[in-house]
């Protein structure tokens, strides 16, 4: 937002060679991955490549969701080698939430808390999948289970469970 023309050429032109290099980017990572799409490594790359460029700004909308999917689809495949990665388990939480993949937000708190159920994170996503159904006995339930089984909640996690209490 400015006034001066050539500010804003100067800007647009800008956004347009960032994201030139993101698209040329993701077309050499893409064909690299379809010659060896049981790389591990490469996977990697590509799932660190897909989290810049998400977090850039620079996507909007439609190629946003576009995006989004392939992200997790390339989570889902380093998940079916490394099933107790919680880590990766929460990154595709929070990318089935963005997506509102309500149903694989439930399945990916469920799977979290069975192979890990000390940990608040799988907890939290079921407890984020009932708010998003709008379903209140569906968070008193999540809330009762974290009370009943006494997982241990971080600072951040007492403060949304007590919003969620009240």
């Amino acid at each position: 937002v400015n006034d001066d023309p050539e500010v804003v050429h100067y800007a647009v032109t800008a956004l347009v060679e960032i994201q030139k290099e993101f698209d040329l980017r993701f077309q050499a990572l893409s064909r690299e991955l379809a010659e060896r799409p049981n790389d591990e490594i490469l996977l990697r790359r590509y799932q660190s490549f897909l989290e810049q460029y998400l977090s850039s700004g620079l996507l909007e909308g439609s190629h946003r969701d576009v995006q989004l999917r392939k992200y997790v689809e390339v989570l889902k495949q380093r998940l079916s080698g490394n099933k107790g990665s919680l880590s990766l388990w929460i990154k595709k939480a929070e990318a089935d939430m963005l997506l509102q993949n309500l149903e694989e937000l439930r399945s990916d708190a469920e799977t979290m808390i069975s192979f890990r159920p000390e940990n608040e994170q799988g907890y939290l996503y079921l407890l984020k999948y009932h708010a998003m159904r709008q379903n209140r006995q569906g968070v008193v339930d999540v809330i009762g289970m974290i009370d009943r089984k006494k997982i241990y909640l971080s600072p951040e996690a007492r403060a949304e469970l007590n919003f969620w209490r009240s």
